[in-house]
């Protein structure tokens, strides 16, 4: 089973282009450095870049995190 599936939303909530895309990620994860301790949870809001793009790059810029992370979220396709 592939995870793998065409951007929906792309020049809409982010860029269209993926270099585009790659700035915005990049600008936003500028800043504070890691932690010392791993991280153990982190809420990241998942909205948009240009809504929470900031918030979610500032951390995930400061988090470590170790080999193996658990993403959960909502299924915004119903697929």
């Amino acid at each position: 089973m592939s995870i793998d599936r065409e951007p929906v939303v792309a020049g809409q909530f982010y860029a269209g282009r993926h270099d585009q895309w790659l700035a915005s990620v990049r600008t936003s994860m500028r800043g504070e450095a890691e932690r010392e301790a791993v991280t153990r949870l982190a809420m990241v809001p998942h909205a948009g870049h240009v809504f929470s793009g900031g918030v979610a790059g500032q951390t995930l810029a400061q988090a470590r995190l170790t080999d193996t992370v658990l993403l959960l979220g909502p299924n915004h396709t119903g697929m």
